[in-house]
């Protein structure tokens, strides 16, 4: 009996197994599932990601590989994966019955976005400046402005790319104009620190790196037109730049054939014993410890290997390096929430407290561009295929140059509450420059063989010039500039619906020129010497500046506001006092406060279509008082009486946020009018500007930029901009009318595209392409005809392929001192198609007395290596 009632019990519990069994079978099939693996940009697994349906109530962790698996039933769902050190990502799905499906999602870390304001760490009564709206911050990443194909590693060579309405066509150069405006019209902010560049400059290959280091850089904000009365007084744009206050150890090193760069950041902190709260009588959760931050990068850019390619050979020896960094510190104070405030009239008040009342820091930057060359030989073919004329040179002589600038900057910023914010900020620069050339070239001016079927193809078959030309200089300048300022930002109480911003600057400048320069040519039968300047100059001169400006919030959501101020500036030098108010205004849907009623009916990964745009309009008075440049004349006179150059900003513009492919994207465009007197007209020789005896001219600019911003490849972002203009100016004394400007670029076009391996994102792609319509340029010194000729147009391509090495995660490294985290490695092309682009001319006479522009070309088709090590 005990048998069979064993057997009885068996087959009962087989059959309960079976029914189960068959149970589970038909669940499975009838259930589906999506599994995958969950990146960073680099390809590195996010461990603990979030992945959720809500509408299947289904959820699910990625493990330390990014891997997850989630079952869901069939039919289509968002999926969507957070992790709170990156951006939230949603991705569609479409699962039939019993199917699996895998998806590779790639995070963005929260990095800050164009418009968009991500703060680490902020302490709910600290108040951050809530203006983005006009100096818009680049949308991508400052760290990754590195890895953007380029001759240099500064930021300032970029702005072609990154930028919005910025015109360049020179690779060696980090100048830069804007909107028809020339090289000495744009404003450069470091920590509301201004920046200066060396005045004697004549070429880009003599110029080595400018001032920002984008390895530095927390945050990086560029407008192109209608800056607020905050910033200063230039007429064309303002590049504003935030140094990064470090919190952990951090750093890099780039090896180059072209650049070798190295920065380390980090801070420390001394926490206080036990003991030692208890003798102050408070707890530690109540006291925060000292910072000491440090931030140093040091550059070394030699371009040797480039400029061999350049027509004219010889030994170039070019040293440019720079030291730059920042030193801050925070002391240790007791922390406070708020305190009450009692007024004279009895009503008490609450006063919420800053968390860091008391903040000091000191910038300081060290740069020497040294450039010797000794020209050996040039030859130089030109013309048409009809008619080939050939320059050749012979040289003796030497070139050399040398720029060593110096600033040191110490601020001290005072918060006593969360709505009131101090800064107090002295500056010294100091510039030494020296051009000492002496230079003779024996040239020979020929026509060229164009018959391909003759013995002597390509080859000279007449002189139509012999001759010789003379340069020699000794130039010595050195320039000091001494600052004190001070600004204020205030909070009005509740809301915050009004930030008022003010500042007072008082400045002094020393200017010493020693200049000792001529040329002369002798050819076609005569000798004739076409420049001498022989002038000893001294200046010195006072400015006191002073801004107000109101950020009003219109509307309690926040959408609208208005930005109007006005800045006063008095120049000693000339008894100049001007007053320049500006305005700009914002309508910003997508910037609409919503209560926690619409968040939880919205969802976290959904958005209202009707708040996908931001429009913008602006208009302002922007002067640009007499600096160096814009003293001295043609002869090397300076012309002291000259007043300030004025321009009126009329801008119109907006944003609209868009999907393709389900992708999100960004259309940025806006249309402009730029009305300008008191302008000095001026000739352009590479990057040198020279400045005519004029100070009555006046003009006008108005074109159109756009710009598209998005993931034309899944998960990767790609940008293009697109830049139409058209500017003319008048000279009174020449009754000539309305003629082009020597920086009247018609169309300006670029665009920076990135692809990678889906499914191993570490292997990417970087294409660089910027084209620009022809400059206006003509004889030297003939200021009637000296916009007449146009350039051919300026057309590059870069080629970049990289591939970056994980070492260790950032997770991994979190308890280590220090470590390395990847190794990021790319072999890249400069101008990719060999296109033998023109940056200036070399004016030359034959036998007949006829005048030849010889263009000067920049550097050809070369290879470049870069190795990156993060730490």
């Amino acid at each position: 009996m005990l048998i069979f009632e064993g057997m009885r019990v068996f087959i009962l519990r087989l059959g309960l197994f079976h029914l189960l069994w068959v149970t589970s079978f038909v669940w499975a099939w009838a259930q589906s599932s999506v599994s995958g693996r969950v990146m960073d940009e680099y390809g590195r697994g996010v461990d603990r990601c979030l992945v959720e349906v809500k509408e299947a109530n289904a959820s699910t962790f990625s493990d330390s590989s990014g891997s997850f698996f989630l079952v869901l039933p069939a039919g289509k769902h968002l999926v969507s994966f957070s992790q709170s050190d990156y951006k939230t990502a949603v991705e569609e799905v479409v699962l039939a019955a019993g199917a699996g499906k895998k998806v590779y999602v790639k995070l963005q870390e929260a990095y800050r976005l164009a418009d968009q304001v991500i703060t680490e760490n902020r302490q709910a009564t600290d108040i951050d400046d809530p203006d983005k709206s006009f100096t818009r911050l680049i949308p991508i990443n400052p760290k990754k402005i590195v890895e953007i194909t380029s001759l240099k590693s500064d930021l300032s060579s970029k702005l072609a790319t990154i930028g919005f309405g910025v015109q360049q066509s020179d690779e060696f150069s980090s100048q830069y104009r804007v909107r028809g405006g020339n090289f000495d019209e744009n404003l450069v902010y470091v920590n509301d620190i201004e920046i200066y560049r060396p005045f004697l400059m004549r070429t880009g290959q003599q110029e080595g790196l400018s001032f920002v280091n984008p390895n530095l850089a927390s945050e990086v904000g560029f407008s192109s037109g209608g800056f607020q009365a905050k910033y200063g007084d230039k007429l064309s744009s303002v590049l504003d730049v935030v140094y990064t206050d470090p919190e952990k150890f951090h750093g890099t090193v780039e090896l180059g054939i072209l650049n070798q760069n190295f920065h380390v950041e980090g801070s420390i902190r001394k926490p206080r014993s036990k003991e030692k709260f208890e003798e102050m009588g408070i707890s530690p959760f109540d006291y925060r410890s000292g910072k000491f931050g440090y931030l140093v990068g040091a550059r070394r850019f030699t371009p040797s290997y480039v400029l061999n390619s350049l027509d004219t050979q010889g030994e170039y020896r070019p040293k440019f390096h720079d030291v730059q960094g920042m030193l801050s510190f925070t002391p240790g104070h007791r922390l406070k929430t708020f305190k009450i405030r009692t007024r004279k009239n009895g009503n008490s008040d609450t006063l919420y407290l800053s968390q860091d009342p008391l903040k000091f820091s000191f910038l300081f930057n060290l740069a020497n561009n040294d450039y010797i060359f000794t020209p050996v030989s040039r030859e130089t073919s030109f013309g048409t295929i009809q008619s080939v004329l050939r320059l050749r040179v012979a040289f003796q002589g030497q070139d050399i140059s040398a720029y060593t600038t110096g600033l040191g900057a110490f601020t001290m910023e005072y918060r006593p509450h969360a709505r009131l914010r101090m800064k107090y900020i002295f500056t010294a620069f100091r510039t030494v420059e020296t051009e000492l050339f002496e230079v003779e070239g024996g040239y020979f001016l020929s026509d060229v063989n164009t018959n391909f079927g003759s013995e002597g193809y390509n080859e000279t078959v007449f002189d139509r010039g012999i001759g010789t030309f003379y340069r020699y200089g000794r130039n010595y300048l050195t320039a000091d500039v001494y600052a004190g300022e001070m600004r204020g930002d205030w909070f009005s109480k509740g809301d915050y619906r009004h930030k008022i911003s003010w500042g007072i600057r008082a400045q002094h400048q020393f200017i010493n020129d020693d200049l000792n320069e001529w040329a002369a040519v002798d050819s076609a039968g005569y000798f004739r010497i076409t420049e001498r300047f022989q002038t000893q100059s001294q200046v010195q001169s006072n400015l006191l500046k002073v801004f107000v400006q109101d950020h009003w919030k219109l509307s309690k959501d926040q959408t609208k506001r208005l930005i109007f101020g006005v800045r006063g500036i008095y120049n000693d030098l000339n008894g100049q006092f001007l007053v320049a108010p500006r305005i700009q205004f914002v309508i910003d849907p997508a910037s609409k406060v919503k209560s926690e009623t619409e968040l939880m009916e919205e969802g976290e990964y959904t958005r209202s279509d009707k708040r996908n745009y931001q429009v913008r309009f602006a208009a302002g008075m922007y002067h640009q008082p007499l600096f160096y440049r814009e003293m001295r004349d043609l002869d090397g006179s300076l012309n002291l009486s000259r007043g300030a150059q004025t321009s009126y900003h009329l801008i119109a513009g907006g944003d609209y946020l868009f999907k393709i492919w389900n992708r999100p994207f960004k259309l940025t465009g806006e249309a402009y009018y730029k009305y300008m007197t008191d302008l000095v007209p001026y000739e352009v020789e590479n990057v040198r500007i020279r400045y005519y005896p004029f100070n009555t001219a006046d003009g006008y600019a108005y074109g159109v930029d756009t710009r598209i911003t998005g993931q034309f490849i899944k998960g990767v972002d790609s940008w293009m901009n697109l830049g139409l203009l058209n500017t003319k100016e008048r000279i009174q004394e020449l009754n000539q009318g309305y003629v082009r400007r020597p920086t009247d670029q018609r169309i300006q076009f670029s665009t920076y595209f990135q692809d990678e391996l889906p499914i191993n994102p570490t292997y990417k792609v970087h294409i660089n392409f910027v084209y620009g319509s022809g400059l206006r340029f003509g004889p030297p010194r003939v200021i009637e005809n000296r916009t007449v000729f146009g350039m051919p147009s300026y057309q590059r391509v870069d080629l970049g392929f990289s591939k970056i090495f994980l070492i260790n995660s950032k997770a991994e490294l979190q308890d280590k001192a220090a470590g390395l985290e990847s190794v990021w490695v790319s072999a890249e092309i400069f101008n990719l198609f060999q296109r033998s682009n023109t940056v200036s001319y070399t004016w030359i006479k034959d036998v007949y007395n006829t005048q030849f522009a010889v263009p000067n070309f920049l550097s050809a088709r070369l290879l470049n290596i870069r190795v990156m090590l993060r730490f």
